[in-house]
């Protein structure tokens, strides 16, 4: 909430709040790789996170990456989700509350309701959908797609408890939106997609030249001397532009096609 509110307000103190957040998460905790539960008189729990918690923070520090361009929070965002894949999934394809060899349960309970907050299984489909924008990686776009399937029965039956879920349904069918900015001058030409609520658009910015090698929606994306924006759908980008106008009526078009 700091890191997109800062974007779209242009208040630095809210960025910089989402990343002490995300610090204090990161740094303490996370123990031996994995996500505590809760933070109590200056210790982590011995309870592990939950779905919500791994899926909730991995979207948040996505946020922060597309406002920020620190790498750092997108490889983390990108080991959460490979947590979820890894402990989380079941048998049947969904996706449980607690983690696989945590405490030994008759049955795994799994996080179907968005009610009030979003649920782990919606968030972990976000979260999924999110890294298949900034990866190309089509195993997480299926991945998501399993996500929502499992809630499929409860937002069937009781759409008023599944209102992430479906937001993030609609997200999935109209198809993934990226945009890439590289060059000396990259944050200030990303800085107009923040300027309207874009929950669809994945976006990525940075000076680093090499910064494709980690990210792999900005690869090939840096041309010495110049700041390129890319709009693009699933990988597949309109040519590249440096004026802001051009810029948001390309980001204006994927708006549009994304409503019909």
């Amino acid at each position: 909430a700091f890191a997109e509110a800062g974007a779209a307000l242009g208040e630095p103190h809210l960025i910089d709040s989402a990343r002490r957040a995300a610090r204090f998460v990161l740094d303490r905790l996370v123990v031996e790789g994995g996500l505590r539960r809760t933070w109590s008189k200056g210790r982590p729990s011995e309870v592990g996170g939950f779905l919500e918690d791994h899926a909730g923070l991995g979207v948040g520090l996505l946020s922060l990456y597309s406002v920020t361009g620190e790498v750092e929070w997108f490889e983390a965002a990108v080991r959460l989700g490979d947590r979820i894949r890894d402990d989380f999934t079941t048998d049947d394809g969904g996706f449980a509350a607690t983690a696989a060899g945590g405490e030994e349960l008759i049955v795994r309970p799994r996080d179907l309701t968005d009610n009030p907050a979003p649920s782990g299984t919606a968030s972990a489909a976000e979260l999924f959908f999110r890294l298949s924008q900034y990866t190309g990686d089509g195993g997480y776009g299926l991945l998501a797609e399993r996500a929502i399937r499992a809630a499929g029965a409860v937002a069937e039956r009781a759409p008023q408890a599944a209102g992430h879920t479906l937001a993030v349904a609609h997200s999935l069918l109209r198809g993934p939106r990226e945009l890439a900015v590289a060059g000396a001058e990259a944050a200030a030409l990303a800085a107009p997609a923040f300027g309207r609520y874009r929950p669809h658009l994945a976006v990525a910015f940075t000076t680093d030249p090499d910064a494709g090698d980690r990210v792999p929606l900005l690869r090939e994306r840096f041309v010495a001397g110049t700041t390129l924006a890319y709009v693009c759908r699933d990988f597949v980008c309109d040519l590249p532009t440096s004026e802001p106008e051009e810029l948001l009526a390309q980001l204006e078009a994927a708006d549009d096609g994304a409503a019909r």
